[in-house]
């Protein structure tokens, strides 16, 4: 496909960087996430039991302390 424009090929090929994501173990389980001000800002959660999921603190941009 060819894209006719005056913006520079890199800016539009280019993918935007967001913060590095990391895997941690929890219970059966672990946290999918990324550091933000010396805490663990949740994303996703990958886990066998079903209760991890009803957990309150473990909901998608929770904060955590970062060990």
């Amino acid at each position: 496909m060819l894209i006719h424009s005056i913006v520079s090929p890199d800016l539009l090929l280019s993918v935007p960087e967001g913060p590095i994501r990391s895997l941690h173990p929890w219970g059966s389980g672990w946290l999918e996430g990324y550091e933000r001000g010396g805490q663990f800002c949740i994303q996703r959660i990958i886990s066998t039991n079903p209760a991890d999921y009803l957990n309150p603190t473990l909901a998608p941009g929770q904060m955590m302390p970062y060990k």
